[in-house]
């Protein structure tokens, strides 16, 4: 019930009101010698819709809700980025494969890619099976009901997730089909017995048939299980069975630098920006891969390239700025890293490294603010408390830093840098007033 798909329940409501409720008088459509229906469907039917009044209120503002979060979630995507056309296109080949991975569910995937363009054959096509298939129902319906049903509820509630209105870039997902696949196996579970119904055996057919489905299911479930069991093993089988799917290049390119895998991480991230070279996550990781080994200078441009698309990116900025760290520029690396702390002023990292920068340049007591910033966003990291501690021993503040030493090894006991400068401070102090033990 928290599911906006189900804003098409008033819908659904109705199709059970005709079948298997036969609430609706269809008797009364065409009346004896091809009088005009009788006033009876009509009182009838303004009855049936007038008591889903208050769910369609319900369904209503659950879409209002869903589309002002999703605007808000900045996940709505525009009709500049996707014209309706397109989206009407692939609105209607998604439908009939939808309906096929249902039969059989082969080659799923994590993330459907939205493409660029349909073939058009493929669009006449995926109509002209749906024109078929509906045509087929309505025909059938007339003495089963339950095929007209069954296609009208996975149409119907597959409407809100078919991307007319588009919320995120995948051109289907496997997630929707929970709700519309009800739809076609209530047409299977009344429709194969009654088409079967005259047959020899046919009950003992029918129960063979049962069970070869639920040991093909089950073998591929267990086969689909396996994709499961971590990330990359998931994105890769999911670029198997996808085309340009950018998105999927990306995850994967970050799970294996996490990995320490460069070399193919890096080949996926500059492949998930030859699909889309705007795609600053994907420059800014790239980057990333390329500084882990060591190539700095590339990983630098990589950055350069994430904030022309995105001059706020405050992960950017930062890593431009560690690389400029490295590279012996710390003048260049505390402006990256002041950008990084106006664009985004709760992140603890570009805090902590602009202190890093300042205080190699010298400007301690600078410095020892923007650590003493950084502790006010996370009082129990031993990072900051440490390279405070730095700080204040180098400006001679003696006691001030064995306190942040101290506080560093409360929260990890067996850092050796720390232990050791904690060390050096109290050697320190203890020759400067050896009145202290």
């Amino acid at each position: 019930m928290a599911k906006p798909m189900l804003a098409t329940l008033p819908a659904v409501m109705l199709l059970l009101d005709y079948w298997p409720l036969q609430r609706w008088p269809w008797r009364h459509l065409q009346g004896e010698k091809g009088e005009r229906p009788s006033r009876g469907f009509f009182d009838t039917g303004r009855s049936l819709v007038a008591e889903k009044l208050p769910f369609l209120a319900c369904s209503l503002c659950s879409v209002i809700i869903t589309i002002y979060a999703q605007h808000k979630g900045g996940s709505v995507i525009a009709l500049s980025a996707l014209p309706f056309p397109l989206r009407a296109e692939n609105a209607l080949v998604a439908y009939v494969k939808y309906l096929g991975k249902t039969l059989w569910p082969n080659d799923l995937a994590v993330y459907y890619p939205f493409p660029a363009a349909i073939p058009l054959p493929q669009v006449v096509g995926s109509l002209f099976v749906l024109l078929l298939v509906s045509a087929a129902a309505v025909f059938a319906g007339r003495r089963h009901p339950f095929f007209a049903v069954g296609w009208c509820w996975f149409l119907i509630t597959l409407l809100p997730v078919i991307g007319l209105m588009q919320v995120g870039r995948q051109s289907m997902a496997d997630r929707y089909m929970y709700l519309p696949a009800t739809g076609l196996f209530i047409a299977a579970a009344w429709g194969v017995p009654e088409l079967t119904k005259g047959w020899r055996h046919g009950k003992a057919l029918l129960a063979v048939l049962a069970g070869v489905a639920v040991l093909a299911s089950a073998a591929l479930t267990w086969n689909q299980l396996g994709y499961w069991r971590d990330g990359v093993t998931l994105y890769r089988h999911t670029l198997r069975v996808t085309a340009d799917n950018y998105l999927i290049n990306y995850n994967l390119g970050v799970d294996l630098a996490e990995r320490g895998e460069m070399d193919e991480a890096i080949w996926n991230l500059r492949e998930a920006l030859r699909i889309r070279p705007d795609f600053t996550e994907a420059h800014n990781n790239l980057g990333f891969a390329l500084a882990g080994k060591g190539e700095l200078d590339e990983a630098m441009l990589e950055y350069q390239a994430a904030l022309r698309t995105n001059p706020n990116d405050a992960k950017a900025h930062a890593n431009l700025g560690k690389v400029f760290l490295q590279k012996g520029r710390p003048d260049a690396a505390i402006g990256e890293y002041r950008a990084a702390v106006l664009a985004n002023p709760a992140d603890f990292d570009a805090r902590n490294n602009l202190g890093v920068a300042l205080a190699e340049k010298g400007d301690l007591d600078a410095a020892i603010l923007e650590y003493r910033a950084a502790l006010r966003m996370l009082p129990d990291n031993a990072d900051a408390h440490g390279n405070l501690g730095v700080a204040l021993t180098r400006k001679g503040e003696l006691a001030a830093a064995i306190l942040e030493y101290q506080a560093a090894l409360r929260i990890q006991p067996d850092n050796a840098d720390t232990l050791n400068n904690l060390r050096i401070a109290l050697a320190r102090q203890q020759r400067s007033d050896p009145v202290i033990r």
